[in-house]
């Protein structure tokens, strides 16, 4: 019977202190109760900037639906033969023999749907030099095009 009084008094005395335990706002640094992630403002520019990143992927897919075509497999296929499944940035910039499994469309189909077939305009390369190109095109997209566009003339004998 103590046992049992002792324990709910515990109970209601963390209870209570659950309650006024507080930390920071994880971007802003403000004081905010220790259930909450984001302070209320944070939380409206957090949920703008979502939206935005939403909007941006949804584009996207619009795009994602060309990547699942016959015809772009096929294209993808021959690119990839065309080069011996070799990761032209790799092997002219680092001097290695990567094995490429993604094509780039060096001028996005976004940009220019029409030449999302364009072998002059697809670009061999591993999933890891990718991600690598489309970081250089966020610091200097026309520059990363006129590199990509020499290395690919050069091709897997230059």
């Amino acid at each position: 019977m103590v046992c049992l009084l002792i324990c709910n008094v515990i109970k209601e005395i963390s209870w209570r202190h659950a309650v006024m335990l507080k930390r920071l706002c994880n971007r802003c640094n403000s004081v905010i109760d220790a259930t909450s992630k984001y302070c209320n403002e944070c939380k409206k520019k957090y949920t703008s900037q979502s939206r935005k990143v939403y909007d941006d992927r949804r584009k996207d897919d619009i795009n994602h639906a060309f990547y699942q075509t016959p015809g772009w497999k096929r294209t993808r296929d021959t690119v990839l033969k065309k080069y011996n499944y070799i990761d032209l940035y790799e092997l002219h910039i680092n001097k290695r023999i990567v094995k490429a499994n993604t094509v780039h469309h060096i001028i996005e189909i976004r940009v220019d749907y029409d030449k999302r077939h364009d072998i002059n305009n697809l670009f061999p390369c591993s999933s890891r030099t990718h991600n690598k190109i489309e970081k250089m095109y966020r610091r200097n997209k026309e520059e990363t095009q006129a590199l990509l566009r020499k290395i690919l003339l050069k091709g897997v004998g230059g």
